[in-house]
């Protein structure tokens, strides 16, 4: 019997590659390889699974982006670059065919998300709590957290253009605004140095 992961990967890969639309417990069963008993025995209802899907889906990016701002020698801006070296390896130089299979993943994903917020909102909640605590560690630098919070807002409307057709990634300006904003993500609007510490929320 596959494990509970080798599911979700089989869920991802059918989104990634044909649309939440398609995304049916036949079509991942078939897509795993397994009886849709199979799967049903780990996820009763499609909701289960895109619930568990998204989850499963985020700590990977999260474990990702952790070992790219980990090996970031500079502080300012570290962890929205290393989001930004997951989800368009292009910045990072060399591009192995797995990045670029990751980084579908994460677009396809990312709209996946927002289409199962019209269905059910509560579908995202797994999102959601991963997303507030990325958020949280970039305000643990309070001399550029804000800073980077706002290049995550931009790069998430990026995504938004190519999902409403109003830019491809062909575009020229599609690489050129990454090319910006991961510029600016170590020239935050300070003087003083950014340095490690604990930040409190009141």
């Amino acid at each position: 019997m596959l494990a509970t992961a080798d599911l979700l990967d089989a869920a991802i890969r059918v989104v990634s590659r044909d649309g939440l639309g398609a995304l049916t417990l036949d079509g991942v069963a078939r897509e795993a390889g397994v009886s849709k008993g199979g799967l049903t025995h780990h996820f009763a209802t499609k909701d289960a699974l895109v619930t568990a899907m998204l989850e499963h889906f985020a700590q990977r990016l999260i474990r990702e982006v952790d070992r790219f701002a980990a090996d970031d020698p500079e502080v300012a801006g570290r962890r929205v670059r290393a989001m930004m070296k997951v989800g368009h390896p292009e910045l990072r130089g060399d591009v192995a065919p797995a990045d670029s299979k990751q980084a579908s993943e994460v677009q396809q994903l990312f709209y996946a998300a927002i289409a199962a917020a019209v269905v059910n909102p509560k579908l995202l909640e797994p999102l959601k709590q991963h997303a507030d605590g990325l958020r949280q560690r970039m305000l643990q630098q309070p001399s550029d957290g804000l800073w980077q919070i706002i290049i995550w807002l931009a790069l998430d409307g990026l995504m938004l253009w190519k999902l409403l057709g109003l830019i491809s990634q062909d575009d020229p300006m599609h690489g050129e605004v990454l090319q910006f904003l991961y510029g600016l993500s170590s020239r935050p609007p300070m003087t003083e140095p950014a340095e490690e510490v604990e930040y409190v929320r009141n």
